[in-house]
């Protein structure tokens, strides 16, 4: 790979790595065993990047985080990476064999978790 196919940013322990043209270094730059989380702390954004055959960070998506209101937590994930979505304790696969899923959201309340603690059928 010829170095204008890629740029070299900083991770947080001073390792240089080698991340996909067009992709921006975050404020904090994080790498796990072949897994890059690029921290952006301005607008709210954690960018994931999987290594390549070329040792080469390519970016997969992100997640965003925002709340108007307190005891709220909304979670924004946009990738168009998604093979499938595994929910609940039997891990159902929700599939997306035609790449049409790009953008879920997920909301948090304080509400919905004080009716979850309050359950008591809660089977760990």
């Amino acid at each position: 790979m010829s170095k204008e196919e890629y740029n070299l940013i900083e991770t947080i322990g001073g390792k240089w790595v080698k991340v996909a043209k067009g992709v921006g270094s975050g404020t904090f730059n994080m790498e796990f065993e072949n897994v890059l989380l690029c921290i952006h702390v301005g607008n709210k954004n954690i960018a994931f990047h999987a290594k390549d055959e070329t040792e080469t960070y390519q970016y997969l998506g992100d997640v965003s985080f925002d709340s108007d209101n307190q005891n709220e937590l909304n979670i924004n994930f946009f990738t168009t990476a998604l093979e499938k979505i595994m929910v609940g304790r039997d891990r159902a696969e929700i599939l997306n064999p035609f790449a049409k899923i790009s953008r879920f959201e997920m909301k948090f309340t304080k509400d919905q978790k004080e009716k979850w603690m309050a359950d008591k059928k809660l089977d760990f």
